[in-house]
């Protein structure tokens, strides 16, 4: 499954679609997203508020799906 979704977001060029709507959002708390090494380590984890709100949801429901399927897969 993981694979399935590299693939897909590879071949969809969703990455650089995902960049370009972060980009602005990063920008305006003076963090470029293509320099995340140059990030105070207190920011390593920092997600803008308005961000939060758009993705917070659709990320938990995607790793929750995923976590369903290990367990199952673990336990079997």
């Amino acid at each position: 499954m993981i694979w399935e979704l590299y693939l897909k977001a590879y071949n969809n060029a969703l990455v650089y679609g995902l960049e370009e709507a972060l980009k602005a959002e990063y920008a305006l708390t003076g963090l470029s997203i293509n320099q995340v090494e140059r990030w105070p380590a207190s920011k390593i984890n920092f997600v803008p508020d308005e961000l939060k709100e758009i993705l917070v949801t659709p990320i938990k429901n995607l790793f929750a799906g995923f976590k369903e399927n290990l367990d199952k897969n673990v336990m079997g």
